[in-house]
């Protein structure tokens, strides 16, 4: 198995960024890797308050996973999710993504220079159908 040495975490405003952090927070044990957890605030994002909890909820999760031994930082980035991303990845020489499933992930599988792992919630239905295989009801 590969091991990481540096995992980058996209945590977004998403219902997959609790799953999103707790894989990155295991990798990085695993691997005895640094992890970054990070967000990206759109141009067009919400009012500021909406921001200030996005923010919090970064810190958070980056504290969290420092009381767990790791060596763990975080960053908002603003833009493009998957543009930003690509660029810190290029920037601090990332080994390794970790965000949930949408556009951004979409993004990264196709352009991120790094491997790009994309973790569902619990529960999560692809609203993509591959011929009957994976289809969401609904």
């Amino acid at each position: 198995m590969t091991a990481f040495n540096s995992i980058l975490a996209v945590q977004g405003a998403g219902t997959a960024q609790d799953a999103v952090v707790a894989e990155a927070v295991r990798l990085a044990r695993d691997n005895a890797a640094v992890l970054t957890v990070v967000d990206v605030i759109e141009a067009d994002e919400p009012p500021q308050d909406a921001v200030a909890v996005r923010r919090a909820r970064l810190a958070e999760a980056a504290r969290a996973a420092r009381a767990t031994g790791l060596d763990a930082s975080e960053a908002v980035l603003h833009g493009e999710p998957a543009v930003e991303v690509i660029r810190m990845v290029l920037r601090e020489g990332h080994d390794l993504v970790i965000a949930g499933p949408g556009p951004a992930a979409e993004g990264l599988i196709r352009d991120c220079p790094c491997p790009v792992l994309v973790v569902k919630p619990e529960g999560f239905a692809s609203p993509v159908s591959l011929n009957g295989i994976g289809a969401a009801t609904g």
